[in-house]
C-alpha cells in the first residue's frame, strides 16, 4: 500500500479510537492481526469461558482455535451441524460467559458504533 495512503489510515483509526475513549470505550488501534490476537488474549486465562457472536472477524482472526487449543470453552453457536435446539442453548450460555468476542460493522469518526444484525436490525 502507498505510504501516504497508509499514514492517512492509521491517523483515522487512531482519532476514531481517542473518540471511542470519549464516550467511555478502551479503545485501543492495532495495526496487525497478531497484535489483534495478543491484545486479546491478554484478557483470557485457561479457565475463562469465552461466548463468542455471529463475527466473521473474530473467526478471520483464528484467536478461537487458540483459545480451544489452550482449553477454554468456547461457546460458539456457528459451529456447522448445530441443531436449532442446540443453537439456542449455546445463545443462553453466552449471557454467563466470562468474556463475549463480537465485532462492530462500522465505527465513526464520532465514536459510535453502527451495527446490523444479520436480519437487518439496526442497533
Amino acid at each position: 500500500m502507498d505510504q501516504n495512503k497508509q499514514w492517512w489510515i492509521e491517523k483515522r483509526c487512531e482519532k476514531a479510537a481517542e473518540r471511542l475513549k470519549s464516550h467511555e470505550f478502551d479503545a485501543i488501534y492495532v495495526r496487525t492481526k497478531e497484535e489483534a490476537v495478543r491484545e486479546i488474549l491478554k484478557y483470557v486465562t485457561p479457565a475463562t469461558k469465552v461466548g463468542v457472536g455471529g463475527s466473521v472477524t473474530i473467526r478471520q482472526l483464528g484467536i478461537l482455535d487458540t483459545m480451544r487449543a489452550q482449553g477454554n470453552t468456547v461457546l460458539d453457536h456457528w459451529i456447522p451441524g448445530l441443531s436449532k435446539e442446540q443453537s439456542i442453548e449455546i445463545r443462553k450460555s453466552q449471557m454467563t460467559s466470562d468474556l463475549f468476542l463480537s465485532s462492530s460493522n462500522a465505527v465513526t469518526m464520532h465514536g459510535e458504533l453502527v451495527n446490523i444484525d444479520g436480519a437487518g436490525n439496526r442497533v
